[in-house]
């Protein structure tokens, strides 16, 4: 069964980012980017990589170079964020409490890491079309030139893991 997964993706020799994608989603990848460039980051790793901002109580992320945003403590000396904008065409600024958390912790409350895969096939196999487009050396789209045509069975095997894909 594919499960969600926190991997790296190598770009180049200074291009490196962690993508939350499907397990079925690695060899995509692979076709893009080369044999080699994937590499599945453990959950527990993640809890060194990354110290992220969110809105307390959920998984909101806070950019903090966004310049609506700007860092300030309440007179109890706890983080907060105020946020400024627009509401019906008047400046507002809210006042919002944030949390800092590690990336195992915000894994653990919104992104659904290793969570099983439960979608319709033929839904995720047009969805992969559309994110990952034509290979760019065959002509075809990325999912088929991996895993062919959605009624060879391939890919539904590689989503309910009843089979490898062959070598």
């Amino acid at each position: 069964m594919s499960k969600r997964i926190v991997a790296l993706v190598s770009r180049g020799m200074t291009d490196k980012t962690a993508v939350t994608a499907w397990e079925h989603e690695i060899p995509l990848l692979e076709a893009i980017h080369g044999e080699g460039a994937i590499t599945p980051i453990e959950p527990a790793d993640l809890a060194d990589r990354v110290e992220a901002i969110v809105i307390h109580g959920t998984t909101q992320l806070v950019d903090p170079k966004n310049p609506r945003i700007k860092h300030v403590k309440d007179k109890a000396g706890n983080e907060q964020v105020e946020i400024s904008g627009q509401l019906d065409g008047k400046p507002q600024t809210i006042t919002m409490p944030i949390d800092r958390i590690n990336a195992q912790e915000l894994v653990a409350r919104g992104l659904r890491l290793g969570a099983a895969f439960e979608g319709e096939t033929a839904e995720e196999y047009d969805r992969l079309v559309r994110c990952y487009g034509m290979h760019n050396e065959v002509g075809v789209p990325v999912v088929e030139y991996v895993y062919g045509r959605l009624r060879e069975g391939r890919f539904d095997a590689a989503l309910r893991g009843k089979a490898r894909l062959a070598a």
